[in-house]
């Protein structure tokens, strides 16, 4: 090894000498020649010996004339040298890089003059990166000291001079990568040393940070790569100087030393939470401009951009949290890059960044940063349209950027529908009258659910920039070019629908944006902006827009629904799913929300268009889903608001003769508008009595088209007259005392007694007393049957009854009765559904003829037959209902069906209760929701109040059926329903309850009062208890109390 060392000294002395005496090119090719022949170990121990003479020449090169051709070779042979070798000394390295860096300016004396050729620039440059590699660490730890900031500052700003300015792309790309090496931002080192790099670097943070900024958001034309790398530069050295375990580490070791000078000391950079934060709000300008790349046209720096914003994002969090916003921005529009690569980057960032904060303590989630971001910018946005004015209808009319602005609005406000409720809440909203105008009502419009964000600022941040763009541009251009987007694309049909409603709104006169006065009005004309306002109108309520598909089945008839078809199998399915539905149920709300939004605009101007909106506004709001239904109801509501009504009644009651007429005119076409009679029903439930004149025509031909379609469509027929009789009610209530001119009510065959009602004269009550004397004794001698009397008391009626005037009939009696006449004959329809209709549209009659006895009683006994089969329907629910509809008979009634309830009602219905008692003894909790525990629990709680209403004797049926329901085997809700019945019982009979009672349970041995009464025997022992010992116990003492009642009142 000595000998192979002795060996090259001595080739290379001459070499060297001969250098140093001349300057000359070929003398430094010589010595180049023969460096290379020396091996790497042997060139390590003559280091020093070789550079030497290479530097002198460097030296001489820079004080006297500068020989480019020699400097470039002397380039060569140190870069060389300094690759195969490692820099241990750093006085040597010190001299060398104030050397080379000196090269790259011109001097400051004059004498001289700089360097002109690229390639000798470059040479020079990756020289110094080469001796920047080569340095051991003894000698990095000497350069990063804080003697050495004034030459580390002039390095890296002769780097960034020439990386920034410098024509040659290869020697911009060899100084930041220069620069790279200097700052040490790649090393491996431990935490440490990063911490020393870092601290040195804090001083030139923002000349850096700058120049980078210029290079990258400069002249496109100086390439990618010089683009990509000033991005990839500016990355490195931020994360150096900002990395959040550095600043924890560097706040640890921030003593500065005592033995530097005043000059130094103010170089020097403490990195506390103070400069950090200053340094961190600062960076915020730059971090956004770097954000602009983000529309550069080339990927590479799109997908540089992206590292970027991972890099800072994951490594300072802390230091550079107020830039978080932005980095998150410039992720989130990647994801959308033409080029795959670009967007698949950015998701995987996202989705890594997502994860990170996730499992980060007290760490803000992703989607509250982005919505606070965009919060922010949709801010702004209304404040520069504002500001812009009347300006920013020129704007508007370039297609371009009317494109790009519309583009951006819609995808901002685009809606979300995927949720389930949308399809599936029905209408569960009554008729409320036409006083219901108070907008906090919960049948108020609901709010719109965007797919973006939550935050209502944002919303009407967005909604607000809608109705200035409205208000400033030109509203004839904006409304083309979103009616265009409408009826074009189905991705943004509803975002475009909703901006072209506040835009519109822009033009109303009692618009916010106009309160503030900081610009003109638009000044558009009154007639251009109704044209453009019925234009819209018609658009919208066209069929094709307004009937969408809302229902799995479009338009079902009633019949279907009735008798619904069997399950389809997988392959016949429709095709339709719930997000379409969804779908077309927000479109149609948007169109209505469209036109109360135009109603605002013109106001009363809006009058003339009622005739077009009124008719499907009403059909929508009795659609059955909740959300239309609800929208409708609001968007009514403001059309009053807007057209000065002052009810929804008003407005009904005022153009009633335009939707009779509309309603007419379907009927006659009822195949293709199956729900016009929904409009009449809507009328119905949101007007009061006036209405009722201005329908009655209307009323008569739904009642014809009923006859005409006795089958297929009478459900929806009879859901009108359902209404029509809801409506009398409430417009009609039931008085105490019947009005004064009620006819005396006439016998019925049926009953036993008859109450006459106080009015009647004494001749009548004489008549009625031998016409009831004669039936008795009729039925009496069995000359006839019960149910022929009728007909016989119709014979010998005195000829004073036939003599009597006929009074007419007020309107809403007449209509109940012609209601009750049509609608008896469908109680024995094969469709359930209808049954169950039937017997509402029943209880509601009877309700509205309380007062008119002489009508009702009739009525009552016509349709009694089909009623009484009821009972035994194969249906459970209609049994209930009729149940139910039988107890509402026996208010109005009154004793007029005891008879026909003993004998067609009270037999079924114990016997069902005494054939189903045994399944529900001892039932297990699931028995409570079969439709037989439901019917049976109908049958209690209604079967005492019938009877007690009818004043019904002969309980022993009755209370034969309830008794087994007083046992403790059976469930709770039955048993209080026995208790309930009986009560009821009690009061008619009690003496018959006790001894029933008794037989039951008796707590004590009752003693006759004499020795002529022999001892009553009941079936159990006195005070034996059993299953029905707590229920009878609570019933005995209500029997004496109910005996000790009824002597006084007979006495």
């Amino acid at each position: 090894m000595a000998a192979e060392r002795t060996e090259s000294f001595d080739k290379l002395r001459p070499v060297c000498v001969k250098l140093t005496k001349e300057q000359t090119r070929e003398s430094v090719q010589e010595l180049f020649d023969g460096i290379r022949s020396v091996p790497a170990d042997v060139l390590q121990d003559l280091q020093e010996y070789v550079l030497f003479p290479l530097r002198f020449t460097i030296k001489h090169q820079t004080q006297d004339t500068l020989k480019e051709d020699v400097l470039a070779a002397v380039c060569a042979c140190v870069g060389h040298v300094l690759s195969h070798t490692a820099v241990t000394r750093w006085e040597m390295f010190q001299d060398m890089f104030t050397s080379f860096t000196s090269l790259l300016v011109a001097p400051d004396n004059g004498q001289g003059r700089a360097i002109s050729s690229d390639e000798l620039k470059l040479g020079v440059v990756q020289v110094l990166g080469t001796l920047l590699k080569s340095a051991d660490e003894t000698v990095v730890r000497c350069l990063f000291s804080a003697y050495s900031l004034p030459a580390v500052g002039y390095a890296v700003s002769v780097l960034l001079r020439l990386g920034e300015t410098d024509k040659c792309r290869d020697v911009q790309l060899a100084a930041m990568e220069t620069l790279l090496c200097l700052s040490h931002a790649d090393s491996t080192s431990g935490l440490k040393a990063r911490v020393i790099y870092g601290n040195l670097f804090a001083s030139f943070l923002p000349g850096i940070t700058i120049s980078l900024c210029r290079i990258a958001t400069g002249d496109t034309k100086q390439g990618h790569a010089v683009l990509c790398r000033a991005v990839e530069l500016w990355t490195k050295v931020v994360c150096l100087v900002l990395e959040d375990s550095q600043l924890e580490e560097s706040q640890e070791q921030n003593e500065v030393r005592d033995d530097l000078d005043e000059r130094l000391r103010g170089l020097v950079v403490r990195r506390l939470p103070e400069w950090v934060k200053v340094t961190a709000s600062k960076m915020l300008v730059l971090v956004r401009q770097m954000a602009s790349l983000t529309s550069h046209p080339n990927w590479r720096v799109r997908n540089a951009l992206v590292d970027w914003a991972d890099r800072l994002l994951h490594r300072c969090t802390k230091s550079l949290s107020e830039s978080g916003p932005v980095f998150l921005e410039v992720l989130v529009g990647m994801i959308g890059d033409e080029y795959s690569a670009v967007a698949d980057r950015s998701r995987r960032v996202l989705e890594t960044y997502k994860t990170r904060q996730t499992s980060t303590e007290n760490a803000q989630p992703l989607t509250a940063v982005l919505e606070e971001n965009l919060h922010i910018l949709v801010l702004s946005l209304p404040r520069q349209i504002r500001v812009a004015g009347p300006s920013i209808r020129g704007v508007l009319r370039s297609q371009p950027h009317l494109h790009h602005l519309a583009l951006a609005l819609l995808q901002t406000m685009e809606l979300d529908c995927s949720s389930v409720s949308i399809v599936e809440q029905r209408t569960s909203m009554p008729g409320y009258g036409s006083g219901v105008m108070d907008s906090d009502h919960p049948a108020g419009r609901p709010r719109n659910v965007f797919k973006h964000f939550q935050d209502h600022r944002i919303a009407d941040s967005l909604m607000k920039t809608c109705r200035l763009l409205g208000y400033h541009g030109d509203l004839s251009i904006l409304v083309d070019h979103f009616l265009d987007i409408v009826n074009e694309s189905a991705r943004y049909r509803m975002s475009a629908t909703l901006i072209l409603n506040e835009i519109v709104f822009g033009h109303t006169p009692r618009s916010e944006h106009k309160r503030g006065g900081l610009v003109e009005a638009a000044g558009l004309e009154q007639g251009e902006l109704d044209s453009t306002v019925r234009m819209l109108v018609e658009e919208y309520l066209s069929p094709a827009n307004f009937n969408l598909q809302t229902v799995t089945e479009p338009d079902p008839s009633p019949l279907s629904i009735l008798h619904p078809p069997p399950a389809a199998s997988p392959t016949t399915a429709s095709p339709t799913t719930v997000v379409s539905l969804n779908q077309n149920i927000c479109q149609v709300c948007l169109y209505m929300e469209g036109v109360a939004r135009f109603a605002s605009v013109l106001a009363p101007r809006f009058r003339p268009l009622l005739m077009l909106v009124l008719y499907p506004l009403l059909d929508k709001l009795g659609d059955d889903n909740s959300l239309i239904s609800s929208t409708a109801y609001s968007v009514l509501v403001a059309l009053c608001q807007a057209c000065e009504y002052r009810s929804l009644d008003e407005m009904i009651r005022h153009n009633a003769d335009y939707l009779m007429n509309a309603i007419s005119l379907r009927l006659r076409h009822l195949e293709a508008n199956l729900r016009c009679p929904t409009v009449l029903r809507v009328m119905l439930q949101y007007s009061e009595a006036d209405i009722l004149p201005l329908v009655d025509d209307t009323v008569q031909e739904i009642l014809s088209c009923l006859d005409d379609h006795y089958i297929e469509e009478a459900a929806i027929f009879v859901k009108v007259l359902h209404e029509l009789v809801k409506a009398i009610n409430r417009w009609f209530p039931w008085k105490q005392k019947a009005a004064q001119h009620t006819v005396p009510t006439d016998p019925d065959p049926d009953d036993q007694e008859v109450n006459h009602p106080p009015q009647q004269s004494t001749s009548d009550s004489i008549r009625d007393f031998f016409l009831d004397y004669h039936r008795q004794r009729v039925i009496a001698d069995c000359d006839v049957r019960e149910e022929e009397y009728a007909d016989v008391a119709a014979d010998n009626v005195d000829d004073v009854e036939k003599e009597e005037a006929d009074i007419d009939l007020p309107k809403h009696v007449s209509a109940v009765k012609e209601v009750l006449q049509r609608t008896k004959h469908l109680l024995a329809s094969s469709a359930p559904r209808l049954r169950l209709l039937v017997l509402d549209v029943i209880s509601q009659a009877v309700i509205a003829l309380r007062d008119w006895r002489n009508e009702l009683l009739p009525l009552v006994h016509q349709l009694w037959q089909p009623f009484s089969l009821r009972f035994t329907d194969g249906e459970k629910l209609v049994t209930i209902k009729a149940i139910q509809t039988l107890a509402t008979m026996c208010k109005c009634c009154e004793d007029f069906l005891r008879q026909r309830i003993a004998k067609d009602v009270v037999p079924k219905l114990v016997s069902f209760l005494t054939t189903q008692e045994k399944i529900s003894c001892s039932s297990a909790q699931a028995y409570q929701y079969t439709l037989c525990y439901k019917l049976q629990l109908s049958c209690l709680t209604h079967l005492g109040p019938i009877c007690h209403e009818v004043e019904a004797r002969g309980l022993d049926l009755v209370v034969q059926g309830c008794l087994p329901y007083l046992s403790a085997q059976q469930p709770k809700p039955l048993q209080q329903a026995s208790l309930t019945c009986f009560q009821h019982l009690i009061d008619l009979e009690p003496d018959v309850i006790w001894l029933r009672l008794s037989d039951l349970y008796t707590p004590d041995d009752p003693s006759p009062p004499g020795s002529e009464f022999r001892k009553v025997q009941f079936l159990t022992r006195p005070g034996e208890r059993n299953e029905y010992s707590d229920n009878v116990a609570l019933l005995l003492p209500l029997t004496s109390c109910a005996h000790t009642l009824i002597k006084s009142g007979h006495s």
